[in-house]
């Protein structure tokens, strides 16, 4: 997934249209704060247990929060 560059590592412009893309993508609403989240728990397939709990909750954040 592309979490890291929609909140880091890009110019703002592009960081932009990459949070509107995984947005539109997934049907939510994700703000900076929540894609840095997602990344922070689940990126670098750091935590395969935890991204296959968030996936069957419909990418419910509070499986994060609490992961």
């Amino acid at each position: 997934m592309l979490s890291r560059p929609a909140f880091k590592g890009l110019a703002i412009n592009n960081q932009k249209r990459i949070q509107n893309g995984l947005n539109m993508y997934f049907s939510r609403e994700w703000g900076k704060y929540d894609l840095e989240l997602i990344y922070s728990k689940l990126g670098n397939d750091i935590n395969n247990d935890l991204c296959i709990r968030f996936s069957e909750s419909d990418f419910n954040l509070d499986v994060l929060d609490g992961g």
